[in-house]
């Protein structure tokens, strides 16, 4: 890899407890690299120790093959999105974006070219003589990010950018983004508990929970072989069980909280055939999407009876809420298209053996973070 930004090792403490442990990673020249996790995972703390606002207890930090430990702000030549974006009150939009190009030095007709383009990019030239607080969040954010990209700096560090923006313009920007950046040759390092803004944007994915790191790739390498519990729970809507092995040679298991819902599963590694063997309960994991209405009656499928409790629509299709007639498990299942039945309706639904995926029981405490 072509390392343009490199951390190395990186540990943060507050008040003797580790908010950062053992961080590492690289992001190529050029890459749009976002960390994903949950609130409280460590992401803005982590983004504060590379725009040197805070400083790390241990590791290093490269950029452009140079140590920047200790290095302050002003001499990193990266431009810096903040979760809360601090904008001058007294000075308008215009002034906001082009001051700070202006105390770089920069020649104020390069400067005022700068600003409007960036000002253009984010819907804003006919706000740009207004002052901040005549101006929604949202657009008080697209402020922060026109400012931040008219930096010039090679790196980007953006906390949350889309957070504040109401659901079409996030979308709209999203799709923005990314191509400003690499039209611009920017480096970015973007911070989100975001799952589907992740993916829209980025090139490589770092998931992170607890203060570390816990996989780095592509979100389809993440979703393919997801390295725990936490990873897969988090980028996908998925099915989770706790079930107890009652024949770990035929892969039959037993819901932990229904003793009616039984089904097999066959496992595709040999790790999870292993936790199989050793009995007792175990995590499976079943993708929504591949829960579906009339499945056939062959060995490779289990097929429950369930009643439609919930119909939910959502961009990019609808979720059904089942139960089981036991009335014990509740199944999620995503569809694209609305199907014809409603809420009461009694239903045969399934899943192939081979798409139940089996983890330790031990893993399952890692997800409880109720989305938060």
């Amino acid at each position: 890899m072509n390392s343009f930004l490199k951390i190395s090792n990186i540990w943060k403490y507050y008040s003797g407890r580790p908010v950062l442990k053992d961080i590492s990673f690289e992001v190529s020249r050029g890459e749009y690299f976002v960390v994903l996790g949950p609130t409280g995972a460590g992401k803005t703390t982590l983004l504060k120790i590379l725009a040197g606002i805070v400083s790390p207890d241990k590791g290093e930090i490269y950029i452009d093959g140079k140590p920047m430990v200790n290095v302050p702000p002003e001499e990193r030549g990266v431009g810096y999105f903040p979760q809360f974006f601090n904008l001058f009150n007294h000075m308008t939009v215009w002034d906001n974006v082009c001051f700070p190009l202006l105390v770089k030095g920069i020649d104020i007709v390069e400067a005022e070219k700068i600003c409007k383009e960036m000002l253009s990019l984010m819907h804003l030239l006919d706000r740009a003589d207004s002052y901040p607080y005549e101006l929604s969040g949202g657009m008080r954010q697209r402020v922060a990010l026109a400012r931040a990209l008219a930096t010039g700096a090679e790196l980007l560090l953006l906390d949350e950018p889309l957070s504040q923006l109401d659901a079409k313009l996030s979308v709209e920007l999203r799709e923005e983004l990314k191509s400003i950046a690499r039209s611009l040759g920017r480096t970015v390092v973007h911070v989100t508990n975001n799952v589907e803004e992740a993916v829209e944007l980025a090139d490589r994915i770092a998931v992170m929970n607890n203060g570390y790191i816990i996989q780095v790739g592509s979100y389809d390498e993440l979703r393919r072989k997801p390295k725990n519990l936490f990873v897969e729970y988090f980028l996908s809507d998925v099915n989770v069980f706790r079930a107890y092995v009652l024949d770990p040679h035929d892969g039959l298991l037993r819901s932990s909280s229904d003793v009616c819902f039984k089904f097999r599963v066959k496992p595709l590694c040999e790790d999870a055939s292993s936790l199989l063997r050793s009995g007792g309960e175990v995590i499976v994991c079943v993708d929504s999407d591949v829960i579906v209405l009339d499945p056939p009656s062959d060995s490779g499928w289990n097929v429950f009876d369930a009643i439609v409790e919930e119909v939910l629509f959502h961009r990019g299709g609808y979720t059904y809420i089942l139960k089981t007639c036991c009335g014990a498990t509740k199944i999620m299942m995503k569809v694209m298209d609305e199907m014809e039945v409603g809420i009461g309706c009694k239903v045969k639904v399934g899943f192939k053996t081979s798409d139940a995926r089996i983890y330790d029981v031990s893993e399952y405490d890692s997800i409880l973070y109720h989305g938060g």
